[in-house]
């Protein structure tokens, strides 16, 4: 990694400066389980009520959540301690 890819990464935090990797391996741990385990998609579509799946709607939910409530992701932290 560059010196220049370093310091972004540190500006903007890991996760977001290697999203497009965190994607890919996303991807990726679908594919493998779909492949090696399809009994599993099989086993969350199931849950349905009213032709909305829980399970997706669950995650978009915690997509959404965050940047409805404005999070500030780089304040996470210290989010546990007091400051006096």
């Amino acid at each position: 990694m560059s010196a220049s890819m370093a310091s972004r990464a540190r500006e903007i935090g890991a996760f977001q400066a290697y999203l497009s990797v965190w994607i890919l391996l996303s991807i990726g741990a679908g594919l493998t389980i779909g492949t090696t385990a399809p009994w599993a998609f099989s086993w969350l579509r199931d849950f349905e009520v009213g032709n909305v799946n829980l399970a997706i709607a669950i995650l978009v939910w915690l997509m959404i959540f965050p940047t409805m409530v404005k999070v500030d992701f780089s304040r996470l932290g210290s989010a546990g301690g007091w400051r006096k």
